[in-house]
């Protein structure tokens, strides 16, 4: 996909821009059958990358999804990243990661393996 093209699909997360709203689309409920409102909304996150951020509710039986999924390319080489926590401050932040990274804390004896779901933030 060209670097033109990718532009114009995914813009900047901003609270400043009242265009970039998701794209809602009627869908089936996987819990009850009946139709439900899926949104979908292509956005790039500055010094990250493009993400899709969906949404799925369903008013007659109350059930709903929110998926955070990567848009971009699986690169080639992987990275590895390791964070000290100092004081309990250091733990005020959010951690997002790839269906493809591995989280884990030895200290803790935790691990998240790869190719889990994206559902749940990490802090």
């Amino acid at each position: 996909m060209s670097a033109i093209h990718t532009a114009a699909m995914f813009l900047e997360i901003s609270t400043d821009d009242e265009e970039q709203q998701p794209t809602e689309i009627e869908s089936l409920c996987m819990n009850c059958y009946k139709n439900g409102m899926t949104r979908i909304l292509l956005t790039r996150v500055p010094f990250f990358k493009e993400i899709i951020v969906s949404s799925f509710t369903c008013e007659e039986c109350s059930w709903s999804n929110t998926e955070v999924q990567s848009a971009g390319r699986i690169q080639e080489q992987g990275v590895r990243y390791s964070l000290t926590v100092r004081n309990k401050w250091d733990l005020n932040h959010e951690v997002v990661k790839t269906d493809y990274a591995t989280t884990r804390i030895p200290e803790l004896d935790f691990e998240i393996p790869a190719k889990r779901s994206s559902h749940y933030k990490e802090s």
